[in-house]
């Protein structure tokens, strides 16, 4: 104190000193009231930075899943631009037979090609000259009747729209055995269309009538399904590694030697 020029009194010194300290304690407290507002104000400009990343990450995972809905609904289009050229070919190849019934003619005889004595008859009447003289020749006798059959190639259709639909079947069953074997959502599929196709297309079953056909055949037993295990219409976009559970179920439930072609759409 007395280097500041402060003398006098005992009580005069220390009512000096106490006035300084108090003066210095008084600064001291508003600088870090000052230095606490700074970092408040630090602290809610973080906030609002981490907000709004927060944000922008919500907004880029619904653009995501919008992305990969529209990626299965553009397979499905596909599948129908598909089978509309396929219906669109035969019709227009059933037209030209209906134009021209020559060429329905030479249809149904090279379906015939295995009976060639029901084709004789056919022949003969064909080629034979008209004359207005009675025929000089031996009577021919009638042919015997001969039990339709239905022809080769629609047989064999049938036959593989059966064994297609058999496949499909296999498929879904093998779907539902993984998914109750599954303790965590994240590692199931919802049983859907592209999911099945992902499998089917490894095993020649891909058509999509026999596929929806399938479906529809348990779908009572799939909403089930799904329901218990809480498997919504949008699962299947939230799922990581949809490629590697199929591929699982194509070689652990199905025992399929060509797994590794199989791909979720």
């Amino acid at each position: 104190m007395l280097q500041r020029g402060t003398t006098g009194a005992i009580a005069d010194v220390f009512q000096v000193l106490l006035t300084t300290f108090e003066q210095q304690a008084t600064t001291t407290q508003q600088q870090q009231l000052a230095s606490m507002g700074e970092m408040g104000k630090a602290l809610n400009r973080f906030l609002d930075k981490i907000q709004a990343l927060e944000s922008t990450v919500s907004e880029l995972e619904a653009e995501r899943d919008r992305l990969q809905a529209n990626q299965e609904q553009l397979a499905q289009l596909q599948d129908l631009q598909t089978e509309n050229q396929l219906l669109r070919s035969q019709l227009e190849t059933m037209q030209a037979e209906l134009a021209d019934p020559r060429k329905m003619l030479e249809r149904v005889l090279a379906q015939q090609t295995t009976s060639p004595t029901s084709i004789e008859p056919i022949a003969s009447t064909a080629t034979a000259a008209p004359s207005s003289e009675p025929a000089q020749s031996a009577p021919i006798a009638p042919a015997t009747p001969r039990q339709a059959k239905p022809p080769k190639a629609e047989t064999e259709s049938s036959r593989a729209r059966g064994d297609k639909a058999e496949i499909i079947d296999q498929i879904i069953e093998a779907m539902i055995s993984y998914n109750t074997s599954q303790e965590r959502t994240d590692q199931m599929l919802r049983i859907s269309f592209p999911a099945i196709k992902g499998i089917a297309s490894a095993m020649g079953a891909s058509y999509q009538a026999t596929i929806q056909e399938g479906m529809k055949a348990k779908a009572q037993r799939l909403d089930d399904l799904h329901d218990q295990l809480k498997l919504g219409g949008r699962h299947n976009a939230t799922v990581p590694r949809k490629n590697d559970i199929l591929q699982t179920i194509a070689r652990e439930n199905l025992g399929l030697d060509n797994w590794q072609d199989v791909k979720f759409p």
